[in-house]
Protein backbone atom coordinates (compact mmCIF):
# COMPACT_ATOMS: atom_id res chain seq x y z
CA UNK A 1 0.00 0.00 0.00
CA UNK A 2 1.07 3.40 -0.58
CA UNK A 3 2.19 6.07 1.98
CA UNK A 4 -0.28 8.94 1.88
CA UNK A 5 1.86 12.43 0.55
CA UNK A 6 0.47 15.76 2.07
CA UNK A 7 0.37 18.59 -0.74
CA UNK A 8 2.91 21.60 -0.24
CA UNK A 9 1.22 24.81 1.29
CA UNK A 10 2.27 26.64 -2.27
CA UNK A 11 0.08 23.79 -4.16
CA UNK A 12 -2.57 24.47 -2.07
CA UNK A 13 -2.37 28.40 -2.44
CA UNK A 14 -2.05 27.95 -6.60
CA UNK A 15 -5.44 25.81 -6.68
CA UNK A 16 -7.25 27.89 -4.08
CA UNK A 17 -6.74 30.97 -6.67
CA UNK A 18 -7.17 28.91 -9.57
CA UNK A 19 -10.74 27.57 -8.35
CA UNK A 20 -11.14 31.07 -6.90
CA UNK A 21 -12.30 30.08 -3.85
CA UNK A 22 -14.67 27.62 -4.93
CA UNK A 23 -15.84 24.30 -4.82
CA UNK A 24 -16.41 22.38 -8.13
CA UNK A 25 -20.54 22.81 -7.24
CA UNK A 26 -20.30 26.22 -6.25
CA UNK A 27 -19.75 26.57 -2.32
CA UNK A 28 -17.59 29.17 -1.34
CA UNK A 29 -14.66 27.21 0.28
CA UNK A 30 -13.73 30.04 3.12
CA UNK A 31 -17.95 29.57 4.27
CA UNK A 32 -17.23 25.83 4.00
CA UNK A 33 -13.65 24.97 4.49
CA UNK A 34 -12.00 22.52 2.14
CA UNK A 35 -10.78 19.17 1.99
CA UNK A 36 -7.57 18.21 -0.12
CA UNK A 37 -8.23 15.54 -2.88
CA UNK A 38 -5.81 13.77 -4.96
CA UNK A 39 -8.37 13.58 -8.20
CA UNK A 40 -6.87 10.40 -9.87
CA UNK A 41 -6.90 8.58 -6.57
CA UNK A 42 -3.34 8.09 -6.13
CA UNK A 43 -2.25 9.45 -2.31
CA UNK A 44 1.54 9.99 -3.18
CA UNK A 45 0.71 11.84 -6.32
CA UNK A 46 1.27 15.11 -5.20
CA UNK A 47 1.59 16.98 -8.78
CA UNK A 48 -0.58 20.31 -8.81
CA UNK A 49 -2.34 18.89 -11.70
CA UNK A 50 -3.95 16.21 -9.53
CA UNK A 51 -4.97 18.60 -6.52
CA UNK A 52 -8.24 19.84 -6.06
CA UNK A 53 -9.76 21.77 -3.33
CA UNK A 54 -13.54 20.25 -2.48
CA UNK A 55 -16.08 21.57 0.22
CA UNK A 56 -16.56 18.78 2.75
CA UNK A 57 -19.35 17.77 1.16
CA UNK A 58 -18.08 17.05 -2.12
CA UNK A 59 -15.34 15.26 -0.88
CA UNK A 60 -17.54 12.53 0.94
CA UNK A 61 -19.38 11.67 -2.31
CA UNK A 62 -16.22 10.73 -3.78
CA UNK A 63 -15.88 7.99 -1.23
CA UNK A 64 -19.42 6.25 -2.20
CA UNK A 65 -22.93 6.23 -1.14
CA UNK A 66 -21.67 5.53 2.53
CA UNK A 67 -19.77 8.25 3.79
CA UNK A 68 -19.57 9.70 7.09
CA UNK A 69 -20.89 12.96 5.64
CA UNK A 70 -24.04 11.52 4.38
CA UNK A 71 -25.10 9.57 7.41
CA UNK A 72 -24.35 13.03 9.05
CA UNK A 73 -26.94 14.73 7.17
CA UNK A 74 -29.36 12.22 7.69
CA UNK A 75 -28.77 12.60 11.56
CA UNK A 76 -29.18 16.64 11.09
CA UNK A 77 -32.46 15.81 9.53
CA UNK A 78 -33.68 13.35 12.07
CA UNK A 79 -32.88 16.52 14.45
CA UNK A 80 -34.32 18.98 12.56
CA UNK A 81 -37.89 17.04 12.44
CA UNK A 82 -38.05 16.40 16.34
CA UNK A 83 -36.84 19.76 16.90
CA UNK A 84 -40.29 21.02 14.50
CA UNK A 85 -42.44 18.98 16.28
CA UNK A 86 -41.12 19.80 19.73
CA UNK A 87 -41.86 23.85 18.42
CA UNK A 88 -45.85 22.31 17.88
CA UNK A 89 -45.85 21.24 21.03
CA UNK A 90 -44.83 24.34 22.71
CA UNK A 91 -47.36 25.92 20.40
CA UNK A 92 -49.99 23.66 21.86
CA UNK A 93 -49.13 24.04 25.33
CA UNK A 94 -48.00 20.48 25.66
CA UNK A 95 -44.43 21.25 26.59
CA UNK A 96 -42.89 23.47 29.05
CA UNK A 97 -40.10 25.90 28.25
CA UNK A 98 -37.69 24.40 30.10
CA UNK A 99 -38.55 21.33 29.03
CA UNK A 100 -37.88 22.55 25.75
CA UNK A 101 -34.43 24.17 26.61
CA UNK A 102 -33.20 20.50 27.58
CA UNK A 103 -34.66 18.66 24.81
CA UNK A 104 -32.04 21.41 22.23
CA UNK A 105 -29.63 21.12 24.35
CA UNK A 106 -29.72 17.03 24.22
CA UNK A 107 -29.94 17.64 19.82
CA UNK A 108 -27.05 20.05 19.92
CA UNK A 109 -25.01 17.77 21.63
CA UNK A 110 -26.14 14.58 19.30
CA UNK A 111 -24.96 16.57 16.62
CA UNK A 112 -21.90 17.20 17.82
CA UNK A 113 -21.01 13.78 19.03
CA UNK A 114 -22.71 12.91 15.31
CA UNK A 115 -19.66 15.11 13.62
CA UNK A 116 -17.09 13.58 15.82
CA UNK A 117 -18.16 10.16 15.53
CA UNK A 118 -18.68 10.63 11.80
CA UNK A 119 -15.50 12.29 11.27
CA UNK A 120 -17.08 15.22 9.06
CA UNK A 121 -14.86 18.27 9.78
CA UNK A 122 -11.46 16.05 10.12
CA UNK A 123 -9.22 17.01 7.78
CA UNK A 124 -10.71 20.30 6.77
CA UNK A 125 -8.50 23.72 6.43
CA UNK A 126 -9.86 27.24 5.74
CA UNK A 127 -8.63 29.93 3.55
CA UNK A 128 -4.92 29.72 3.43
CA UNK A 129 -3.33 32.98 5.50
CA UNK A 130 -1.44 34.40 2.48
CA UNK A 131 -5.07 34.35 0.27
CA UNK A 132 -6.18 36.10 3.70
CA UNK A 133 -3.65 38.77 3.95
CA UNK A 134 -3.69 39.24 0.18
CA UNK A 135 -7.91 39.55 0.75
CA UNK A 136 -7.41 41.67 3.64
CA UNK A 137 -4.80 44.31 2.06
CA UNK A 138 -7.13 44.56 -0.56
CA UNK A 139 -9.95 45.23 0.98
CA UNK A 140 -8.30 47.90 3.45
CA UNK A 141 -7.12 49.53 0.10
CA UNK A 142 -10.56 49.77 -0.98
CA UNK A 143 -11.93 51.19 1.74
CA UNK A 144 -8.68 53.68 1.83
CA UNK A 145 -9.08 55.23 -1.88
CA UNK A 146 -12.80 55.29 -0.74
CA UNK A 147 -12.10 57.47 2.44
CA UNK A 148 -9.39 59.83 0.04
CA UNK A 149 -12.40 60.41 -2.30
CA UNK A 150 -14.99 61.55 0.09
CA UNK A 151 -11.87 63.75 1.74
CA UNK A 152 -11.30 65.11 -1.67
CA UNK A 153 -15.13 65.62 -2.77
CA UNK A 154 -15.53 67.62 0.91
CA UNK A 155 -12.50 69.48 0.39
CA UNK A 156 -13.94 70.50 -3.00
CA UNK A 157 -17.55 71.00 -1.78
CA UNK A 158 -16.17 73.90 1.05
CA UNK A 159 -14.33 75.61 -1.60
CA UNK A 160 -17.07 75.53 -3.90
CA UNK A 161 -19.40 76.88 -0.63
CA UNK A 162 -16.75 79.68 0.11
CA UNK A 163 -16.77 81.01 -3.90
CA UNK A 164 -13.30 79.36 -4.54
CA UNK A 165 -13.25 77.48 -7.86
CA UNK A 166 -11.71 73.42 -8.20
Amino acid sequence: MSKRKDFPQWSVDIVYEIQQGTCKCGASLEQTGFHKHHKDKDPTNNSIENLELLCPKCHFATFGESNPYTEHQVQEKRILEKLNQLIDMALENKLAGAAMERLIDAMSLSLKISRNVSEVDYGKEYTPIAIRLQKGFAEQKEVMDAYLEGFKAGINAVKVTKGEEK
